[in-house]
């Protein structure tokens, strides 16, 4: 299975409610809680990993495009080497 790797910069919040800090990027709203920052942080980077696997395999990326910078990503893949940014998307039927 080929796989493909790209960064986001997305904004984060993170506020601490009782006993929980609950992290959450509001641009996707996804949200996380963990009982410190640092576990937080790191459950939402596996939300948001999750939510972007989802998009990819339900083939919903596009819908998102908009509300996050991708340019990034695509940066990445012209300089490693890697395949257009829109062969990428219409191997993925993008």
């Amino acid at each position: 299975m080929n796989q493909m790797e790209f960064t986001v910069k997305l904004p984060v919040k993170i506020i601490k409610r009782k006993n929980w800090y609950v992290a959450s990027c509001p641009s996707l709203d996804v949200h996380s809680q963990g009982e410190t920052e640092r576990k937080a942080r790191q459950n939402l980077r596996e939300a948001l990993s999750v939510f972007f696997t989802s998009c990819l395999t339900k083939k919903a990326l596009r819908a998102i495009e908009d509300r996050i910078d991708l340019e990034g990503a695509r940066k990445a893949l012209r300089e490693k080497g890697g395949i257009p940014w829109n062969q990428a998307k219409a191997e993925l039927g993008l």
